[in-house]
């Protein structure tokens, strides 16, 4: 049985796909530069630490803040890749930004049920905080991950809506006229586009 994902038509029921993308794509760049900002604060602290106190938890400390600053950095620039994607039209930049989604989604669907495994393993440990918690961190990974979906849904429609728009264009070189007809988006240079070629030899 063949189930295709939904084409969405619009970002939130109210803006267009491809305004609604630079909307995410600059609020995400905001929150990554101001993540980044942090981050660095707080490792230039924890290694300053380090270099008095050599412990295990400040250097676990550390080794965690470097990887958050990595995610962090990776996530601005694939932020900044599909700004440009956008403004541009470019199908090759979009389709790897949306790579780069399905992989991060993937990522975090694996370490959010192991973390969330774990919580119900250690359950009525004294490190165990509440059940509270544990469904407070089910709600917030549960919603993450729809929003991560509906991301990668947004992204796949806009990429299927720009190799859909097809264009026409008409020439006259040398007194012989011709209509060309492609279907694809025209700044894509993939040789995959249908073409369809009329030739007026009348002079």
């Amino acid at each position: 049985m063949y189930c295709d994902l939904p084409i969405l038509r619009r970002c939130c029921c109210c803006l267009p796909l491809r305004p609604g993308l630079l909307v995410w794509g600059y609020l995400r760049l905001a929150a990554a530069t101001v993540l980044i900002f942090i981050v660095s604060i707080i490792l230039s602290e924890s290694v300053r630490n380090l270099c008095h106190y050599i412990t295990s938890y400040i250097t676990s400390c550390v080794v965690m803040w470097c990887l958050l600053l990595a995610v962090a950095i990776m996530d601005a620039i694939f932020q900044f890749i599909l700004l440009l994607a956008a403004h541009t039209k470019n199908t090759k930049l979009m389709k790897s930004y949306l790579c780069y989604n399905i992989f991060m989604f993937a990522v975090f669907i694996i370490v959010f049920f192991l973390l969330f495994v774990y919580l119900v393993v250690t359950f009525g440990s004294p490190y165990y905080l509440s059940i509270d918690w544990l469904l407070e961190c089910f709600i917030v990974g549960i919603l993450s991950a729809v929003l991560q979906f509906y991301i990668i849904l947004l992204v796949r429609s806009e990429i299927r809506k720009q190799s859909n728009d097809g264009y026409v264009t008409f020439g006259n070189h040398d007194g012989n006229p011709k209509c060309f007809m492609s279907f694809g988006n025209p700044t894509d240079t993939t040789p995959d586009l249908q073409r369809l070629t009329i030739h007026d030899d009348a002079h």
